[in-house]
């Protein structure tokens, strides 16, 4: 009695929770949910029953098995004619990826025994008709003299025409060939020759060419040289029948450029450099540039090769951009050809001297079509003609005569510089020191500070009248000879001329023969004529008519004008080499980039076909699990329904028992008013707490959880409206009677069931 009396002396702590959620956390789990995209329940789990659980376990390892079996190899595999050798060529680049480190070490190993070992040490077959001596008389290799001497012996009496004067022809050609044989071992040196491979009867093809070694084909070839090479073997048939014609070549051609020859197999560093690999092989080398002669090596063909190889050292030069070339600021003077179509030899020498003369003078041929203009203001009728304009608003000077070759190194050698240059450093030997133009001995006007710029404008006139009419005579006379130099000197500017012709006094004009250290000061008129009468008297004049120089003539440095225009022309094939493997590389990486491209598309095109396989079995997996919950939504789907129709009817009796309690609720206070009333009326007497029974409480309660709202409802408020119906009934006295109707009333609200 004790315990239940100290147990109902406080109400639990759980009173403020609402009946409904607490009833719902001690509830069972709910059912699985429906798949995913579906509003209707989930069907019930394979897994409830021990007989589905025991199924799926089945056929979970089923399915391991089947992935097992996938991945496993074939113990027999099957032989497939079909794809057989696409798997080949798969496995063959699968190893070539896996051991491209070995491929590329091979290929160098290749590569570096080839031009290491094959390409300077190769040997060339005997190329002569001659059989092998000791097969033709039947020795070793390794016989002794006195061997092959018996042999022969013997073999020469049996096949001696003398001996058999009926001999077949066969006998003859063999007797001839055993003859050739003994002639080739019984010579030590000729059997030395054989036996390392060369040809016993072979003395060298001779040649009259320069002859190019490793040694010396840095003075014959280089950037500032023209050449043309020859790489020949002294055992070859065609370079043997071509030497008459490269002698030819070698005459004509050798006055222009370098003409040289090398042999292939001696100097095998000069074979690699120009990358001959045959013989005969011509090559043009001009300003370091190696081009290759293709086709019959005739004098002709040989010629228009060298032609067009030369190319680049003249300008080609039509009636609109005339202007340019002539305006071009490097202060050198310009030489025309104007000729008719063909004329290659002319034009061959032509770009010689243009090539040897680039440092000095500018060179360019006028097109026939487009020059009309050019050749109307030079006064140009008659081709083929050269016009060399020295310096800008000066005649121009045109030759019309037949061009050899004296008469054309002549004129470029004379118009190399200006009419009337000034002496420098640059052009004082080749001026006045017996260099290309200082043949003979140079006139110089000595000009000081102390002369007025006009005095030099007068003297300078003079002079290029007194140029021009020396070199229009020289190139009239039959014989052309080599005109005196005319030019100037800034005594301020060369303190050395200066005190070198110290001795010259207050002469303003000298002759300078720089190259024998003397000079002979002019007392004549300062005229053209007079300058000139007095320039013929040199050839005339001995050795004691000059009179010594006071000490070298020593120039100051000067700055000198670079033509960036012609090192960009110099430099111009260098640059489209560069432009064509830029090409070339850019062409290998699209083609490259192509080809990656394509293989990725296979294999995206074949990974997008797999994974569309793959969905449509996931999607046919799905629609056949799909197909399964079919049946099971339709009848979720009526249970759905029923359930929905047993909550209405449900619902529709709470609001009957709601409506039910409403009324209970009014009577019960009209019977408390009225009970109230016969209360207050009445002597008041102490209430006895026994007077409400356990069945009206406990309908009492019903009522309450009844019209109450069920998510809101706790045993506090129930206990509080039970009270306020009771309010002399102690309601802890009875806490068990009252705690277990509210619970029965609230569970049996929720699950829509009428109390006990």
């Amino acid at each position: 009695m004790s315990k239940a009396k100290n147990a109902g002396t406080k109400w639990d702590e759980d009173d403020d929770v609402p009946l409904a959620q607490k009833l719902k956390q001690t509830a069972k789990p709910a059912k699985p949910a429906a798949p995913p995209g579906k509003s209707s329940p989930a069907p019930p789990r394979a897994s409830d029953s021990p007989a589905a659980s025991a199924a799926g376990e089945k056929q979970k390892k089923d399915k391991e098995l089947k992935q097992r079996a996938k991945t496993k190899p074939d113990p027999f595999p099957v032989s497939r004619s079909s794809g057989k050798s696409s798997a080949k060529e798969g496995d063959a680049l699968a190893w070539a990826k896996k051991n491209w480190k070995v491929l590329a070490v091979v290929a160098a190993g290749i590569l570096f025994f080839y031009f290491k070992v094959i390409s300077e040490n190769v040997r060339f077959g005997r190329e002569h008709v001659q059989e092998d001596p000791f097969k033709v008389l039947g020795v070793a290799s390794s016989a002794s003299d006195a061997d092959i001497k018996q042999v022969y012996y013997k073999l020469s009496l049996k096949l001696h025409p003398d001996k058999n004067p009926d001999q077949s022809t066969e006998d003859a050609e063999m007797f001839t060939k055993i003859n050739l044989a003994y002639k080739t071992l019984s010579d030590p040196e000729k059997r030395a020759k054989w036996q390392s491979g060369e040809n016993p009867e072979a003395t060298g093809i001779p040649s009259d060419t320069q002859t190019l070694t490793d040694m010396t084909e840095g003075a014959y070839i280089g950037p500032h040289h023209a050449a043309l090479v020859l790489a020949y073997s002294d055992y070859s048939n065609e370079c043997w029948e071509m030497a008459d014609e490269w002698e030819a070549i070698g005459k004509d051609l050798g006055r222009y450029v370098t003409v040289g020859r090398f042999n292939m197999e001696k100097e095998p560093g000069l074979a690699k450099k120009f990358g001959a690999v045959s013989v005969p092989m011509i090559y043009s080398v001009v300003g370091g540039k190696r081009t290759p002669f293709y086709g019959a090596p005739t004098h002709a063909n040989v010629t228009l090769f060298l032609t067009k190889s030369l190319a680049d050292s003249v300008a080609v030069v039509k009636d609109d951009d005339a202007g340019s070339f002539l305006e071009d600021s490097n202060m050198k003077p310009k030489v025309m050809l104007f000729a008719q179509a063909g004329m290659v030899k002319l034009r061959m020498a032509f770009r010689s001297f243009a090539f040897r003369y680039a440092d000095s003078i500018d060179a360019a041929e006028i097109v026939i079509t487009g020059g009309d203009k050019l050749r109307e203001v030079y006064g140009v009728t008659r081709e083929p003609s050269l016009v060399f304009v020295r310096e800008p608003g000066a005649r121009p000077l045109m030759y019309t005569n037949k061009m050899t070759h004296s008469k054309m190194q002549s004129l470029f050698n004379q118009h190399q510089h200006h009419a009337v240059p000034r002496l420098n450093i640059y052009n004082y030997k080749n001026l006045c020191g017996g260099g290309n133009q200082g043949l003979q001995p140079c006139v110089l006007y000595l000009h000081d500070s102390s002369d007025s710029a006009e005095s030099l404008a007068r003297a300078k006139a003079v002079l290029l009248n007194a140029s021009t009419t020396e070199l229009l005579e020289a190139v009239d006379d039959e014989v052309f000879r080599s005109p005196s130099a005319f030019a100037w000197v800034d005594l301020a500017r060369q303190p050395g001329v200066k005190a070198a012709l110290a001795g010259a006094g207050a002469h303003k004009v000298v002759a300078v023969d720089a190259a024998a250290g003397t000079f002979v000061p002019y007392d004549g008129e300062m005229d053209a004529a007079s300058l000139v009468a007095w320039q013929h008297t040199f050839r005339s004049r001995g050795e004691g008519d000059f009179d010594p120089l006071a000490g070298s003539m020593t120039f100051s440095p000067e700055s000198r004008y670079v033509n960036y225009r012609h090192r960009v022309r110099e430099f111009t094939p260098q640059l489209m080499s560069l432009v064509a493997v830029i090409a070339v590389y850019l062409l290998w990486f699209a083609a490259h980039t192509i080809y990656k491209d394509h293989q990725k598309s296979k294999k995206r095109s074949k990974f997008q076909k797999q994974l569309s396989l793959s969905r449509n079995k996931v999607v046919a997996s799905e629609n056949k699990k799909l197909s399964k919950y079919a049946d099971q939504e339709a009848k979720n789907s009526e249970a759905a329904t029923r359930k929905r129709v047993e909550q209405e009817e449900q619902q529709k009796k709470r609001e009957e028992m709601k409506a039910q309690d409403v009324i209970l609720a009014r009577k019960a206070r009209e019977a408390d008013a009225a009970a109230a009333a016969v209360a207050a009326a009445a002597p008041p007497k102490k209430a006895a707490a026994a007077a409400v029974s356990d069945a009206e409480l406990k309908d009492a309660i019903q009522r309450i959880v009844a019209a109450g709202v069920l998510e809101s409802l706790t045993k506090r408020s129930v206990r509080e409206d039970l009270q306020k119906r009771y309010p002399k009934l102690d309601l802890l006295q009875r806490k068990d009677v009252v705690e277990a109707e509210i619970v029965a009333a609230v569970t049996a609200r929720v699950e829509g069931t009428t109390p006990a």
